[in-house]
């Protein structure tokens, strides 16, 4: 339908094979505007194009939409071709769309490409190579979404991208053997909450340099982080984990946490850390007089070795070895 209202379409138990010969974005199914859609148990392979794609025409715009069961296999396309694209409009955003238990294999153009996409929720969507060349997820001018469960395995790029979003809630994201950055979060994106995602590189050498990247360009993001765990990162001790670049970051609340055995880089003789602040040591020995006593320096000793003991405990003083212990 390229004119028209198009409305309570249900589309399920449908199997698509070498759909479109032609290098092309038309989409195996594509919706050029429509309301109250349901599409469930759904597989496309080797599509020419775009496997499912939803765009505004004739001012109206994709509304109410259920995706679920959905597998999409192989995009022979070599010029632009998504797995999943949705594209509104600031005026005629696509909006209440459920995506549910997909899974893209070998995409051209990023996995999952989403623009003016509002009130929506991405569940359990699974992107992974080999084919893709851009990005797993790349969602722009979206807000208010629920991203959760998902994951990328392989990514040849940038796992998830967020450019200019309001409110999106990221929990349990699992990016695996990612290139270059895991997360990345940049443009006016705000009121982010990133909760409970893994990224991790298993590879030899490592190729994912960074976990999660803010870059945005506005005064107050207001972004959350916590959660969060990093495994195998190339290069950590560049604070690579996560890296805050081109940005003012104010009110937010950073609690990360990694399961391996050493949760942050401990510091070294050499290399700065991230270490426990001490517990207070009292001021405990008072001013000396003119003449030294013994009780005096008794008592500044008694002091200075409390201090000692409890920089050791918080693991910013390096233990004893045998032969210090006298002295």
């Amino acid at each position: 339908v390229s004119v028209g209202i198009m409305e309570n379409i249900n589309i399920t138990n449908i199997i698509g094979t070498r759909i479109s010969n032609n290098d092309n974005q038309v989409g195996c199914i594509r919706f050029r505007g429509g309301k109250s859609i349901n599409i469930s148990n759904v597989t496309l392979n080797d599509s020419g194009g775009t496997g499912i794609r939803m765009t505004v025409d004739s001012n109206q715009s994709v509304e109410n939409v259920n995706i679920s069961n959905v597998v999409i296999n192989n995009i022979t396309s070599s010029l632009v071709g998504y797995g999943i694209s949705v594209e509104g409009t600031s005026a005629y955003p696509c909006k209440n769309i459920t995506f549910d238990n997909i899974k893209i294999v070998g995409s051209v153009s990023a996995g999952f490409n989403a623009t003016y996409l509002n009130n929506s929720t991405i569940k359990d969507v699974t992107v992974q190579s080999p084919k893709l060349t851009v990005r797993g997820f790349e969602i722009k001018n979206s807000k208010f979404l629920n991203m959760l469960g998902c994951r990328t395995i392989n990514t040849p790029s940038t796992a998830l991208g967020l450019t200019d979003c309001d409110t999106v809630n990221l929990s349990n994201t699992n990016i695996l053997d990612a290139v270059r950055v895991g997360i990345y979060v940049s443009g006016t994106t705000t009121n982010l909450i990133c909760n409970s995602n893994s990224v991790s590189d298993s590879r030899t050498p490592k190729l994912i340099t960074t976990g999660i990247r803010l870059e945005t360009s506005i005064t107050n993001p207001r972004i959350r982080l916590f959660g969060n765990n990093f495994y195998g990162i190339l290069n950590p001790v560049d604070g690579n984990m996560i890296s805050i670049a081109s940005n003012i970051v104010q009110d937010n609340i950073i609690q990360m946490g990694n399961s391996s055995t050493t949760p942050f880089r401990s510091s070294t003789t050499y290399v700065k850390g991230i270490v426990n602040q001490s517990t207070a040591s009292a001021d405990s020995a008072s001013a000396p007089s003119t003449n030294y006593t013994q009780s005096e320096v008794q008592a500044i000793l008694t002091e200075l070795r409390d201090l000692k003991t409890k920089l050791r405990t918080a693991g910013i003083l390096a233990p004893n070895t045998p032969e210090q212990k006298d002295t």
